[in-house]
């Protein structure tokens, strides 16, 4: 019987069959012999992988990108926060690879990086991740203005959290939002005239944005109506601690109870006492992932909602009624265990 050696195969199939290997795998694929090192370490196979930049890595981040596996790397993530002395350096080296798709140097001091090296990133990239960087006003100004340009821009993830946006005009913001899948502007300080701009933009037909994460801005001013026609299209909804009015938490699971497409959604630090416990109940169990936490629930709404988990086929998943104390400290373990048992995670926080 003849043996074929990997070695002997055609270059296309000797990749095929590498691909199903996971990179710590391959790893250990390149340690065989010279050969096998250099199938191995194909830029094909490894442009799936997460480049994770420490702190004892930044100093040699160009020799590092210059390696041969990593010529076609598409994500690179810092794990530790770049000084804001080298931030220009370290984002010019990485966003100027042609290869690089997606760069999250969170935490990062960016206010000394030229608000022009930004506003490349937006318009090369597909996923910015710039959450706690410090962004000044004409850093900020420049990233949504090239963002909202006419030009062809490829971002469709931006992470802006922890940053604070006050200053920009609510028409530039509505602009922006349509152009983005993903959008997460979560404690920015957003006033009353961008909340409302930005809701309304969603609101529209040719809104692109799935996901928003608006975590700790106030929302209190916004119409009723204009959150619960933004909900339709979107799937994962962050609206936690944003002090939603009885109205608004009204309209929210008024359209939850219709046919719209929220699938995850984090209520949590929003008083939803005054849902009726069949309404929340039905709402709830309809989505995938919901986190209710510090809600000030009553009893009868955590009851009918576990009873619902436990008795009915519904899509929930995944759970988290942590700081609902009152709701929670009476129910009955054996509704808790069945409950536990239907969900992929159960999160009640007195446990």
């Amino acid at each position: 019987m003849n043996i074929c050696h990997l070695s002997c195969l055609p270059a296309e199939l000797r990749l095929k069959i590498l691909s199903f290997l996971s990179h710590h795998e391959l790893k250990m694929v390149v340690r065989v012999s010279r050969r096998w090192r250099e199938m191995g370490e194909d830029p094909v196979l490894w442009r799936r992988l997460r480049l994770v930049v420490s702190s004892r890595t930044q100093p040699v981040i160009e020799q590092v990108l210059r390696t041969r596996r990593l010529q076609g790397v598409r994500s690179v993530k810092f794990a530790s926060p770049v000084a804001a002395g080298q931030a220009e350096e370290m984002i010019g080296l990485v966003g100027g690879r042609e290869s690089v798709m997606e760069l999250d140097i969170t935490s990062s001091k960016l206010s000394k990086v030229q608000p022009e090296t930004l506003g490349s990133l937006v318009r090369e990239l597909e996923v910015v991740v710039l959450t706690n960087c410090r962004l000044t006003l004409p850093q900020l100004n420049n990233i949504f203005n090239v963002l909202s340009e006419d030009k062809p821009c490829k971002l469709q993830e931006l992470y802006i959290g922890t940053n604070d946006l006050h200053t920009l005009p609510p028409t530039l913001l509505a602009r922006c939002v349509n152009k983005l899948s993903i959008l997460h502007c979560d404690n920015t300080y957003l006033l009353d005239s961008q909340v409302d701009a930005l809701f309304l933009a969603i609101s529209q037909e040719n809104s692109k944005l799935k996901e928003l994460n608006i975590l700790s801005n106030d929302l209190s001013s916004v119409s009723p109506t204009l959150i619960s026609t933004s909900l339709i299209s979107l799937v994962t909804v962050n609206l936690w601690g944003t002090m939603l009015t009885s109205d608004q938490v009204d309209a929210v699971f008024t359209i939850l109870a219709k046919d719209c497409k929220v699938t995850n959604l984090n209520l949590s630090n929003n008083d939803l006492s005054n849902i009726l416990p069949s309404s929340l109940s039905s709402c709830i169990s309809r989505l995938t992932r919901a986190e209710l936490c510090h809600c000030n629930l009553v009893p009868m709404q955590a009851t009918m909602l576990l009873t619902n988990v436990a008795t009915q086929d519904c899509k929930l998943a995944r759970l988290d009624l942590s700081g609902n104390p009152a709701a929670l400290q009476q129910l009955p373990q054996q509704l808790v265990g069945t409950a536990r048992g239907r969900l992929d995670s159960l999160e009640l926080g007195y446990c």
